[in-house]
């Protein structure tokens, strides 16, 4: 494939030359696609082909606090969870990392955390949108934070996927879970963004509702997937914690 440095920026190009940027940017994943999918058939040991998903971590901090996840109190806290900057995120280009999100499908933009509270973090997003046309970007969030600016952000990505972390039913169950009352703030988000997809007339971005089981939430899980069904997400995804 073409060195990074070699394609021009999206906004520094005219509209039919950014249309031949965009279509170089398809054959060159579909060719990484086809070849990751070859190497797989022959159980090759040591692959030519790039990853077809990438995972940058954007940050560990969050905005509610989960009873089955790690606590991010007290003063170790503050230095063990941080942000990923968008000068650290951009020096990952010089690393190499720029030729992996052209070749790449997909990329998981969130690390462990809500990576919404990241105050860099619509900037990293823009980064990859508009330099790297094409790529796919997955999310997980609680959602609460998901406003509709968002949605309309998201919307306007080729390729997109988002897990909703809500992990209950009830405002009730959600509460003695996580400790917050946007229950309905969530909801409602979550809301917007399938119907203003639906006016869209599309599929993109999918939208998966997920929920960590444990003994203070199982028996909701029934209600949990007529709730996503009501709201009209794509799947469900339910998880048991394992503690370790």
């Amino acid at each position: 494939p073409p060195r990074l440095s070699s394609i021009p920026e999206p906004q520094q190009v005219s509209a039919m030359q950014k249309e031949n940027v965009n279509e170089m940017y398809r054959l060159i994943r579909n060719k990484n696609r086809r070849l990751n999918g070859w190497e797989k058939y022959f159980r090759t040991e040591k692959l030519q082909s790039s990853p077809l998903i990438l995972n940058i971590p954007t940050g560990s901090r969050c905005n509610i606090r989960c009873i089955f996840c790690t606590d991010r109190r007290g003063e170790r806290a503050s230095s063990d969870y941080r942000d990923l900057s968008f000068d650290e995120f951009i020096s990952m280009y010089a690393r190499g990392w720029g030729e992996a999100f052209m070749t790449s499908g997909m990329v998981a933009l969130y690390g462990w955390g809500e990576p919404l509270v990241n105050p860099d973090y619509e900037r990293i997003f823009d980064s990859m949108t508009e330099n790297f046309p094409g790529l796919g970007i997955s999310i997980c969030t609680n959602g609460i934070l998901f406003s509709r600016p968002w949605a309309e952000k998201i919307l306007a990505v080729e390729n997109s996927e988002l897990n909703f972390s809500v992990n209950a039913a009830t405002k009730e169950t959600y509460r003695s879970l996580t400790g917050s009352i946007r229950f309905e703030t969530v909801l409602e988000n979550i809301r917007h963004l399938i119907t203003l997809r639906r006016k869209h007339g599309t599929r993109n971005p999918s939208v998966t509702l997920s929920y960590a089981a444990a003994t203070t939430n199982i028996h909701e899980i029934p209600a949990f997937v007529r709730l996503a069904a009501d709201l009209g997400a794509d799947s469900v995804l339910v998880q048991d914690i394992m503690m370790l």
